[in-house]
């Protein structure tokens, strides 16, 4: 995201939304806010409304706000020098991105982009920073969902070394159905690139994989609609790798 990038956000995308205090969508840390606290955030950040394709932070790009997630889905991802991206996860609501350049660089190490039409409310780094230093108890709220997040990507890491494609494949389908749509079957609002990048295989890999599943019956896919027929054999392929 280029400096410019928010500014240029805020006046053509802001929208009046509702009092923090009121916000069903907010991250479960925030609760621990005092009263002086919220309404220091509710007046320094805004919300913006992003396209499916859109960039919302950009990889190298100055760290200026935090991210909260209202609406939508967006993907998470490293750009490599070779120009293939990893995606590290999805972003959903309630979901709170703040980002290791919120304290080291000043710089986003890695690109969000909206996957559907989503909504996130920015906050001030400095704002959000402050609160931090104010609240003990925000702060260990925070702190404990960035090692909850550490502690799942060490887990993702591992798995895509050490596991073969159907282990990959099937490992991506169940975290799509249990935790980002909720669902079964599900509607799939990512594409084959996508989802290859989030496995960690070509996209040659993944079809062919994604058939022999749906050959051998153990799912289903009708346009972008995607049913597991046979959940227990799926986790049991993801666990074999």
């Amino acid at each position: 995201m280029n400096d410019n990038k928010i500014t240029e956000s805020v006046i053509a995308k802001k929208r009046t939304s509702k009092h923090c205090k009121y916000c069903m969508r907010q991250a479960s840390f925030f609760k621990y806010l005092k009263e002086p606290e919220l309404e220091l955030v509710n007046n320094n950040r805004y919300e913006l409304l992003f396209n499916p394709g859109e960039t919302i932070f950009k990889q190298g790009a100055p760290s200026t706000h935090a991210l909260s997630f209202t609406s939508g889905l967006a993907k998470v991802y490293v750009e490599g020098d070779s120009g293939r991206n990893t995606i590290v996860r999805f972003a959903k609501p309630v979901d709170f991105i703040a980002g290791p350049g919120l304290y080291v660089g000043n710089r986003h190490h890695f690109t969000i982009t909206a996957i559907e039409s989503s909504s996130v409310c920015v906050i001030d780094n400095s704002v959000f920073k402050s609160v931090m230093k104010s609240n003990f108890d925000f702060a260990e709220a925070y702190i404990q969902m960035l090692n909850k997040s550490y502690i799942k990507a060490l887990i993702r890491i591992s798995n895509q070394v050490h596991k073969q494609s159907k282990g990959k494949t099937a490992e991506s389908l169940l975290y799509l159905s249990d935790e980002i749509y909720c669902s079964n079957p599900f509607g799939l609002t990512i594409n084959l690139k996508e989802l290859s990048e989030f496995c960690g295989l070509s996209k040659e890999s993944l079809s062919k994989t994604i058939k022999e599943f749906v050959d051998d019956g153990i799912i289903i896919i009708n346009r972008k609609k995607v049913e597991i027929l046979k959940p227990d054999l799926l986790r049991q392929i993801s666990l074999i790798g």
